[in-house]
């Protein structure tokens, strides 16, 4: 199994990102909401405990339909929890950073995951009912960790 490591700026602006927006702070505004790599582990750690699943059959090459249903999930999650709407801004994780921290997949995998999960979610209201109560815990634990570690911001994750 290879290790969750990827190279990720957590929530500081990289400097590329910083001297392409000097002066506009709406850009500013969009990254530095984005979670860290340990609060992407922990999303992946979370939603593995509360499936019933190992974190190496998420991040791994299984391709068993509930591992794989469970991965497409957690693409789902890191695609739709992690959004910034202050201002009039949107913005989405990245299909090659969610590839990333999910075992190093390549970024169409990441888009065809979340297609084929959202044909899931239409049609299973299982599948829907089990989404909304992990998207809800997730975003419980994760204000629950930033508050601890004081970097609590209002607005940082949608419901």
């Amino acid at each position: 199994m290879k290790p969750l490591y990827y190279v990720f700026p957590g929530i500081e602006i990289p400097k590329a990102a910083a001297s392409r927006s000097e002066g506009n702070e709406r850009v500013n505004a969009q990254l530095k909401f984005l979670p860290t790599r340990a609060e992407m582990e922990f999303i992946v750690e979370l939603v593995a405990t509360e499936r019933g699943c190992k974190v190496k059959d998420i991040t791994g090459p299984s391709r068993k339909f509930y591992d794989a249903t469970t991965r497409h999930m957690v693409m789902k999650l890191f695609r739709e929890t992690f959004l910034d709407r202050r201002q009039g801004v949107h913005h989405r994780l990245g299909t090659k950073l969610i590839g990333k921290v999910l075992g190093y997949r390549d970024h169409s995998t990441v888009v065809n995951g979340l297609k084929s999960f959202a044909n899931l979610y239409e049609t299973e209201s299982d599948m829907r009912d089990a989404y909304h109560v992990i998207q809800h815990k997730v975003i419980k634990a994760i204000r629950e960790r930033r508050k601890m570690m004081g970097e609590i911001a209002t607005g940082m994750l949608t419901v």
